[in-house]
C-alpha cells in the first residue's frame, strides 16, 4: 500500500511506512464506570485525544518533529 506524504504531497513506493506525526489534540472528559457488580471501576478525570494525523514521508520527518 503506498501513501502521498502529508508535508510534500508526492507519493511514496508501494510497501513504504509512513511515519505518523500527531498536528492536533483536544481536550476530553471521561466519565466513572462501574463494574456489574456497581463498585467503581475507573474514576474517570479530565484528558486529552488526538484530533489529527499526518503520514509524513521519512524526508520530511525530521523537520516535523523539530516543529512538533
Amino acid at each position: 500500500m503506498s501513501y502521498r506524504c502529508g508535508v510534500c504531497n508526492k507519493a511514496q513506493k508501494a510497501g513504504s511506512k509512513p511515519e505518523l506525526v500527531i498536528t492536533g489534540k483536544r481536550p476530553k472528559s471521561y466519565p466513572e464506570r462501574f463494574g456489574p457488580d456497581g463498585k467503581t471501576i475507573d474514576k474517570g478525570g479530565e484528558g486529552w485525544e488526538i484530533a489529527n494525523v499526518k503520514r509524513v514521508c521519512p524526508t520530511c520527518f525530521p523537520a516535523m518533529v523539530k516543529i512538533a
